[in-house]
C-alpha cells in the first residue's frame, strides 16, 4: 500500500518536474502542504468557541492591566485567565494535530525521496549544510502560505 502511494506521489511529481526544476517544485509542495494544512485547522477547530476564548481572554487581561489595589480581585482574574487559557489550549490541540498531518506526509516524502536533489542556497557555503537543503524551501514556503491563508480567510 505505502509503496503504490509512493509510487503515485512520484508520477504526480514527474508530470509537475516538466514545468517546475526542482527547488521550486519543493517550494510549491510547501505552499501546497501549508495552505492545506491550514484549511484543514479551519474545518476541524471551532472557530466561533475559540474567538470566543479569545476576547474573553482580551477583557480578562484589560481588567488586569487596569487593577492596581486588589490583591484578591488580581488573583481571581489570574485563576480566570489560566483556565480560560487551558481550555483555549484544549481547543485548538487536536485540530492542529491534525492539522500537521500533510505538513508531515510530504515532508517524509521529500525525505524519502532525497528532497528530489533540490539544493536551497547551494552556493552559500558560510551556510551550514542543513540551511543549504530542501528543508529551508519547503519549510520556508510552509509558513509562508499557513500564516497568508491564516490572515486571508480569518482563522483564529
Amino acid at each position: 500500500m505505502m509503496e503504490m502511494i509512493l509510487d503515485g506521489a512520484g508520477a504526480i511529481d514527474a508530470a509537475i518536474a516538466v514545468a517546475l526544476p526542482a527547488t521550486p517544485r519543493v517550494a510549491f509542495y510547501g505552499v501546497l502542504s501549508g495552505a492545506a494544512s491550514m484549511g484543514l485547522y479551519a474545518v476541524a477547530a471551532n472557530q466561533r468557541k475559540i474567538a470566543e476564548l479569545k476576547a474573553e481572554l482580551r477583557e480578562i487581561r484589560a481588567a488586569m492591566m487596569a487593577e492596581e489595589d486588589e490583591l484578591a480581585e488580581i488573583g481571581a482574574l489570574l485563576k480566570r485567565n489560566l483556565k480560560l487559557t487551558l481550555r483555549l489550549s484544549g481547543q485548538v490541540l487536536g485540530p492542529s494535530l491534525l492539522a500537521a498531518l500533510p505538513v508531515l506526509v510530504l515532508a517524509a516524502w521529500l525525505d524519502h525521496v532525497g528532497g528530489l536533489g533540490a539544493r536551497f542556497l547551494a552556493e552559500a557555503a558560510f551556510l551550514p549544510e542543513w540551511l543549504r537543503d530542501w528543508p529551508l524551501a519547503y519549510f520556508g514556503a510552509v509558513l509562508f502560505a499557513a500564516i497568508a491563508v491564516k490572515i486571508g480567510f480569518r482563522i483564529e
